[in-house]
């Protein structure tokens, strides 16, 4: 917002810039100018438009409470002659005017002005739209609100933070007062809305409409209120009854008016209202579809809700109809609700935790032979590089970060590169190699094919070179065993990149009312135990590569060391029998002898173990004496040692 001085001095500089003055002299002559302002005595600056002296001497008048002398100067300048003081003048015209007519054609005249090419620095066009809803609130209410609503569509934020109080008053006003705002469509949904915000069930809880505390609200039947009391419900009340007198069709307000109705408890109320509302609106078709599902139809409500995903793009519509698939045991349409909405957790829930992997591979087989095939434009755009993995929670959300290389693939490539990835890792984790990779996007397949092939070699050959080949295989699944195995869900949570687990899903899920069917499934399901589970499967990979491997051999404790190191910090019990191996299987080795003198792993640098050098002692260092107290404290360290040395 600019104040009026500041309003005052940006006109003055653009009429100088316009005149063509000098930009050094503007400084000096809006100085000169605002010296006049204070003291008319002095000479006005000959460079500014005479508006700028006219209009302020219809101030001074006004100020002199010279009221007709100030209205006629302010109506000669309110014209499309006074580029910079038309608007000012107009406004101030209506401000001053005594009828409403009057005061309403000046105001119109602000917005005519301003729309004619006439300088507003002030937003003084927007301001007459907030000064004419004062003039109708008293005896035309409809056109109150309607004008309220025109203030805020332009971007108004003064004015319309009373509308509360002025609901309220409408709706305590006259019942044809009230009638002329229900039958009027812009006017009905402000009121509405305000209606809405305040309503006090949802007030007192914060917004959180899931979660209304209805022991506390003890709500009753609206027919049973009294719409004279001093109420929220009264005045839903008094709502109500003016909604009913509307003939035809209810307005456009009724869908959330009976969404409210149905947040608030008043199910009965909303489904009455809702049953002469269109059919067709999302939201109506969406809390008629709860209404059935508290009377136990749920084929109905899936069918209104089918309506309500049809007709909206908002994803909470297809959300709340694949769940509700889900309960009827429609799980391959519930997967297409929850594509159609991007929710790529549900996504996963259905197609990790509930579809057999014979039914998902069906569902993949099924889909065009170039269904997420990415257009040329796409691949020559991206460089043919595949989309990232960061899309996983939200494709909307990875439009807003600012990569191009995820604004050009369309969802569709997406989620049908995601499905086709999660149906890859399912497969190899039940160790179909082959077919994970038939149906494997990039660059999972090129990695697939990759490990295959060690695969391959590694049964074809015998002693140490199988062992060696085991060991690369081990050594591709823990750096990449998060792209080739990790589960979508728990235990590895990929969808999170790995970075955090949201918990035991499937047994909280369990304890919930689900159907029998979807139990079943959920207590069948075969899921890894441990989060980063393809560590455990490359170290028990490790394990028989070494077993393959010679004693005393630096190789062999090359491998046990760094798989040990895979799993030592999240879990040291499992990690514990390769650092006996290392001792016992590499006592002569460096690498062995380090380990059991320090009773555990030596370090791991750049992926190697290494045996550090000892510290050099600082010059000038004394040695210690192997005198009577050394010896003493030697003794003491010995029987304070209390671990056990690994069997030989």
């Amino acid at each position: 917002m600019v104040s009026t001085a500041e309003g005052r001095r940006i006109d003055v500089l653009l009429a100088l810039s316009a005149a063509g003055v000098p930009t050094p002299q503007h400084r000096r002559i809006l100085a000169a100018y605002e010296a006049w302002i204070d003291d008319h005595s002095r000479p006005f600056p000959a460079e500014l438009p005479d508006e700028f002296r006219r209009y302020r001497q219809a101030i001074d008048a006004m100020l002199r409470d010279d009221l007709p002398a100030a209205r006629a100067q302010l109506a000669a300048l309110a014209r499309p002659s006074s580029r910079y003081r038309g608007t000012w003048a107009a406004y101030m015209l209506g401000n001053l005017e005594e009828s409403r007519e009057q005061r309403l054609a000046a105001y119109q005249k602000v917005r005519a002005l301003a729309a004619g090419g006439a300088v507003d620095t002030l937003g003084l066009a927007l301001a007459s739209v907030r000064n004419e809803a004062y003039l109708y609130f008293r005896d035309a209410p409809e056109r109150y609100l309607r004008t309220c609503i025109v203030y805020l569509q332009h971007g108004g934020q003064r004015f319309c933070s009373s509308l509360e109080d002025h609901a309220w008053a409408i709706l305590s006003g006259p019942a044809e007062d009230l009638d002329r705002v229900v039958a009027d469509p812009v006017a009905n949904i402000a009121l509405t809305a305000s209606l809405v915000s305040t309503l006090e069930p949802l007030h007192h809880n914060s917004g959180r409409l899931w979660d209304i505390n209805r022991s506390r609200l003890k709500l009753q039947a609206l027919d049973e209120v009294d719409p004279e009391e001093d109420s929220w419900l009264a005045r839903w009340r008094r709502w109500q009854q003016a909604m009913e007198r509307v003939e035809g069709d209810v307005p456009g307000s009724a869908p959330v008016l009976g969404w409210a109705m149905y947040e608030a408890g008043l199910y009965a109320e909303a489904g009455q209202l809702l049953a002469r509302a269109d059919a067709d609106e999302p939201l109506v078709a969406w809390v008629q579809a709860h209404l059935l599902l508290r009377d136990g139809d749920r084929a109905a409500a899936i069918e209104r809700l089918q309506r309500a995903a049809a007709g909206s793009d908002d994803p909470a519509y297809a959300v709340t109809l694949g769940h509700q698939l889900v309960r009827a045991e429609r799980y391959e349409e519930a997967l297409d609700a929850f594509l159609q909405a991007m929710a790529w957790p549900d996504v996963a829930w259905v197609a990790e935790q509930i579809l057999s992997v014979a039914e998902l591979e069906a569902l993949v087989a099924s889909w065009p032979p170039d269904f997420g095939v990415p257009p040329t434009d796409v691949v020559a755009r991206s460089g043919a590089v595949p989309p990232p993995r960061s899309w996983l929670i939200d494709y909307r959300r990875a439009q807003n970060v600012g990569s191009e290389q995820v604004y050009w693939w369309p969802v569709e490539v997406l989620q049908a590169e995601l499905l086709r990835a999660l149906l890859a890792r399912r497969l190899a984790r039940e160790g179909r190699w082959e077919d994970a990779v038939e149906v494997a996007p990039q660059p999972e397949r090129e990695r697939l094919e990759a490990l295959l092939a060690l695969q391959r070699e590694a049964a074809a050959a015998e002693g140490a070179a199988r062992g060696r080949l085991l060991w690369a295989q081990a050594r591709q699944i823990r750096a990449e065993g998060a792209l080739l195995l990790a589960t979508e869900l728990e235990p590895d949570f990929a969808i999170y990149n790995l970075s955090f687990s949201r918990g035991p899903f499937i047994e909280r899920r369990l304890q919930q009312d689900i159907s029998a069917d979807e139990r079943q499934r959920l207590t069948e399901q075969v899921l890894p135990q441990q989060r980063y589970h393809y560590r455990y499967v490359a170290a028990e990979l490790a394990w028989e590569a070494a077993a393959l491997l010679p004693d005393q051999d630096e190789e062999t404790l090359q491998v046990l060391c760094q798989a040990g190191h895979w799993l030592q910090k999240h879990d040291p019990t499992t990690a514990d029998p390769f650092y006996k191996a290392m001792v016992n299987r590499g006592h002569q080795t460096a690498l062995g002898r380090d380990a059991d003198q320090r009773r555990w792993f030596p370090p791991l640098v750049d992926g190697q173990c290494i045996v550090p050098e000892p510290p050099e002692p600082p010059a000038g260092a004394c040695s210690v004496g192997a005198g009577p107290a050394s010896l003493w404290g030697l003794a003491a360290l010995l029987l304070g040692w209390r671990r056990r040395r690994p069997p030989r």
